[in-house]
């Protein structure tokens, strides 16, 4: 299951940990959802579960932000895949 955080908002591991249940979780950080690729969510969002955690090279760019080394930047052509072709569910947060 992926999920796309395009913007900031509270308690995003809890709900995160609530509607992936046992499923595999990843998560894709896009827009302003990339404030959250610093290594103190990057912990929260593994303690939820996220196996794998994404974010927009362009969306990093654009704010200025450097990413924690445990984020891997994607380009559009990444996302689209991950959204369109490697997950079954997607659910944007």
């Amino acid at each position: 299951m992926l999920f796309l955080l395009n913007k900031t908002r509270p308690n995003v591991p809890d709900l995160i940990t609530l509607l992936g249940g046992a499923e595999e979780k990843e998560l894709l950080l896009v827009g302003d959802g990339v404030f959250y690729a610093t290594p103190f969510m990057l912990e929260k969002f593994k303690a939820a579960g996220v196996s794998q955690i994404y974010a927009s090279g362009d969306s990093l760019e654009d704010r200025g932000i450097e990413v924690s080394d445990e984020c891997a930047l994607v380009d559009y052509d990444k996302m689209v895949s991950l959204i369109m072709e490697e997950h079954d569910k997607t659910i944007s947060l």
